[in-house]
């Protein structure tokens, strides 16, 4: 039987038609490429880069989207949460595979230049190696990114998850392939933050995740960098998103006490020189590095 490949992607109910291009031109690729999709649809999270609409949950939009042939849902009222939403798209293309020989393949819905890549990112999975494959940037990839989010991830956030896995990784990328053996474990995870996303990882045997993949095609939209770039609401989502995808899913490893200790110790003073308005690049190579 031949395998599937099955993408999951969770999008928002509240964006504008820039942002709503982006993720049309991701679902276009997908299907140019012949694979399937489970979309969630999920309410508008507070996000300081994003005006309030209902652009996409406008009926022409979702039509669009449904013409492409994927499946839909719409997250219940309520669930306001990136992590169930996540958790949500993932479970639904676990839903729609019919055998074990599948991948579900979870990407944020603007990353359409990852697609073209979608087979070298399944192949440890496809060839028995891998249950859990976690593609890395390329340094000319890294690059496109704003300065500061360039900082936090890789050289914050990123060493530490290296020390826990043994083994170089770019969780902060957001794109994951699972095995539909594993697919359970992420979305029956319990909470509903970044955090769900990620701590699931380490119920995963090192060995059977793949970090090796190296995507090089994928570039930061260049209106999300003039939007983003020296925005201090922006440095503080940031700021965030290291203490729910690194220090909350770490911290039950009490080999990684002290390098999580001195990391939130790093945040705090991050997060004061931004609220001050007193952090530009250049200040930032006085702050501690941290190495895998």
């Amino acid at each position: 039987m031949k395998s599937r490949i099955i993408y999951a992607l969770m999008t928002e109910s509240g964006m504008d038609e820039t942002e709503f291009i982006k993720q049309v031109r991701t679902f276009e690729e997908i299907k140019r490429m012949g694979f399937e999709a489970a979309v969630v649809y999920k309410t508008l999270e507070t996000h300081p880069q994003k005006e309030v609409s209902d652009h996409l949950l406008s009926k022409n939009d979702l039509e669009t989207l449904e013409k492409f042939g994927f499946r839909t849902r719409v997250q219940p009222e309520g669930s306001l949460g990136v992590g169930s939403a996540i958790k949500d798209a993932i479970k639904f293309a676990y839903e729609l595979s019919d055998s074990e020989q599948d991948v579900i393949v979870y990407i944020e819905p603007d990353k359409f230049g990852v697609v073209k890549d979608t087979i070298k990112i399944v192949e440890p999975i496809l060839s028995g190696r891998a249950e859990l494959v976690i593609p890395r940037r390329s340094q000319r990839s890294f690059a496109t990114y704003p300065k500061f989010q360039q900082f936090t991830e890789k050289e914050l956030g990123t060493p530490i998850w290296n020390k826990a896995l043994g083994k170089e990784t770019d969780l902060y990328f957001s794109v994951h392939a699972y095995s539909r053996k594993i697919a359970p474990i992420f979305f029956n995870y319990p909470g509903d933050t970044w955090t769900v996303h990620y701590s699931p990882i380490l119920l995963i045997n090192p060995e059977l995740i793949d970090s090796s993949i190296i995507i090089d095609g994928y570039n930061f939209p260049k209106e999300d960098f003039q939007q983003e770039d020296g925005n201090r609401e922006i440095q503080l989502y940031r700021c965030k998103q290291v203490r729910q995808c690194t220090i909350e899913p770490l911290k039950r490893l009490k080999r990684l006490s002290a390098p999580l200790n001195k990391l939130e110790k790093t945040i705090l003073k991050l997060e004061d020189k931004i609220r001050k308005g007193s952090l530009s690049d250049k200040d930032l190579v006085k702050f501690p590095r941290y190495k895998s």
